[in-house]
């Protein structure tokens, strides 16, 4: 093992003091009472909780007609999809217009022959 260089050293030492600061101030606020955590705190801490926890349950559980939750799906997107939908669908029945016109125009009646 490699001997501890000086600043290695003085790093070490930097962080135990602090370590000991910390520790040494819980304890005299400890000792004259005014960080005391009482059983009923710590209740009403874990009933937030609780509540809160119910909360994020209900908001999650929401679902559309398909079962599906609806936070999955921001609007926007559905909105776009149908849209998107929507135009391919119309762009289907103008290629099936064009696609009809061009074979009437491969009739002999309008090629000129």
């Amino acid at each position: 093992m490699d001997k501890l260089s000086t600043t290695d050293a003085g790093v070490i030492f930097i962080g135990v003091i602090l370590i000991l600061r910390e520790v040494f101030a819980f304890v005299v606020k400890r000792k004259n009472g005014t960080n005391k955590t009482t059983q009923d705190d710590c209740l009403l801490c874990i009933k937030k909780i609780a509540q809160q926890t119910d909360d994020l349950y209900r908001w999650h559980d929401v679902r559309d007609d398909e079962g599906i939750p609806i936070w999955y799906v921001r609007k926007s997107l559905e909105k776009a999809i149908d849209n998107l939908s929507e135009n391919v669908a119309k762009q289907t029945v103008v290629l099936q217009e064009q696609s009809n016109l061009l074979k009437t125009l491969q009739r002999p009646e309008f090629r000129g022959n």
